[in-house]
């Protein structure tokens, strides 16, 4: 996601964070992060596919933002 956003325009505010977002290092490090989750945590109950479920729906609405120019409360 992160490269895709990087390939177009992305607005002011939100551009370094895409840039790093986008990164190789952030690409290995979330890769890393993913397969120690994989091995050392319990399976997800109810409660935690919900959060997670929730902090998609934020982080999408946060790349829409960047999209449509939309600030924070907007």
């Amino acid at each position: 996601l992160g490269r895709s956003l990087a390939a177009g325009e992305v607005a002011e505010p939100y551009r370094e964070w895409v840039q790093t977002y986008a990164a190789d290092e952030f690409e290995e490090l979330a890769s890393l992060i993913e397969s120690l989750l994989d091995r050392y945590a319990a399976p997800a109950g109810e409660s935690e596919r919900g959060s997670y479920h929730r902090a998609m729906e934020l982080e999408y609405r946060f790349f829409d933002a960047a999209w449509t120019g939309q600030t924070v409360g907007g």
